[in-house]
């Protein structure tokens, strides 16, 4: 009897500490586990060769971050999106990851050959380095994920895979800004006789090397390369990708708008307009005639006009996201209208916006300031820094036109 309580003993307490164990395990493992499957940020490898060895033996996605040090959308881009839980494990199951400094080492390298110039910019490819698309700036988790997406299924560039800088002219490599040792390696910009004698002697543009040329100095190319261009478009963009190309058409656009107001030629607007919706889509059909217009009149001080069509277009996407384009306009007007009932319109167009940024608000505060409402300026530039403080911006240009205001006050009271 006993050996039987004992036996019996003995079975319970190896069953509690099993038992036990499990449960720790649970419960002290357990959190570490989910930690790890669901990857809270992006795992980024550390060079381009264990990149695409990577991408190679996992059959992935290659996606490069191009990003500088100076740049502040590439650490918004980091802390909002891709440090995303749901995000990062999206992307971790789909692509090897690379971040590069455009500006060192090899980063140049791949800016020149990708045809990156604007921070940040991802960069996707297949896992043979078959360019796919790009994606240039910030955007939220949810959208970046459905550009992201879209670019996975484009067919691939009939770009060569081969990375070899030494091909390009070396006016192209000096567009480039390289930091060695901590310092900009200084390259004089090519004049403009440089530039337009090399259109001169190439003719064909179906070479990496030569469209490249176009792309980076299409201010300088005479009008009959960028019609080539956008007559051959879709050949073009099957080639080089539709972000190169489109940079490219942006420059003939705007060579066509600006001769346009050079000409004060308000008949010739809706053939350009029509032009631009040809190269980047229908869908941005209201955009695209808001912009172009608002240059035009813009730069013709045409006032009443850009009052009437920015009241209109307010009215017309109440429910959609235009603080940016408002911002941008309202902030034209500070720079370059001096007439007080043009500015005043500008201030009720930001009063009209709702969940400002702080440079937003800095922009309402420019104009009060402009205006001699020195007290309503200095409201809201306090408003914008404290909201940028939060953001983590020490919004220096904006403590400087607090001082400004300040000083008026000081000087209308004494």
């Amino acid at each position: 009897m006993n050996n039987f309580k004992k036996t019996i003993t003995y079975l319970l307490c190896l069953a509690f500490f099993v038992f036990f164990t499990l449960k720790k395990d649970i419960i002290f493992t357990g959190g570490q586990k989910s930690h790890e499957n669901e990857n809270k940020e992006m795992l980024f490898e550390e060079d381009f060769e264990s990149t695409v060895l990577k991408a190679k033996e996992e059959n992935k996605f290659i996606f490069i971050d191009c990003y500088t040090d100076w740049c502040y959308w590439c650490k918004v881009l980091d802390t909002a999106t891709f440090q995303n839980t749901e995000f990062a494990s999206f992307m971790n199951s789909k692509f090897v990851n690379l971040k590069i400094n455009a500006e060192k080492d090899f980063g140049k390298s791949i800016a020149m050959k990708y045809f990156v110039r604007g921070y940040p910019t991802a960069i996707i490819l297949d896992k043979d380095l078959n360019l796919k698309g790009k994606i240039s700036g910030f955007s939220k988790p949810e959208e970046y994920k459905k550009q992201v997406i879209k670019i996975m299924g484009n067919k691939k560039t009939k770009m060569s895979n081969i990375i070899d800088t030494n091909i390009y002219d070396p006016m192209y490599s000096k567009m480039f800004r390289e930091k060695i040792g901590g310092k900009y390696k200084k390259n004089k910009r090519p004049k403009k006789e440089e530039i337009e004698f090399f259109f001169t002697k190439e003719t064909d543009y179906n070479k990496e090397e030569n469209f490249a040329m176009i792309w980076r100095f299409s201010q300088n190319c005479p009008d009959k390369i960028l019609e080539l261009v956008k007559s051959n478009k879709k050949e073009f963009k099957k080639r080089f990708g539709e972000n190169a190309v489109n940079d490219v058409m942006y420059s003939y656009y705007s060579r066509m708008l600006q001769k346009a107001i050079d000409s004060n030629n308000e008949e010739n607007l809706d053939n350009i307009i029509s032009m631009a919706l040809d190269i980047w889509g229908k869908d941005q059909k209201e955009m695209i005639t808001f912009n172009t217009k608002s240059e035009f009149y813009l730069k013709t001080k045409n006032c009443q006009k850009i009052i009437e069509i920015t009241d209109n277009f307010i009215k017309q996407n109440k429910s959609k996201d235009i603080n940016s384009t408002i911002n941008s306009l309202s902030w034209d007007f500070y720079e370059n209208i001096e007439e007080k009932t043009c500015l005043k319109a500008a201030i009720s167009w930001m009063e009209s916006l709702s969940n400002l940024k702080p440079y937003e608000i800095d922009t309402h505060a420019a104009l009060l300031y402009k205006i001699g409402e020195y007290n309503k300026a200095k409201t809201k530039a306090e408003e914008a820094i404290s909201k940028g403080i939060l953001q983590k911006d020490s919004m220096l240009s904006t403590r400087e036109l607090l001082i400004e205001i300040e000083n008026k006050i000081n000087l209308t009271t004494n």
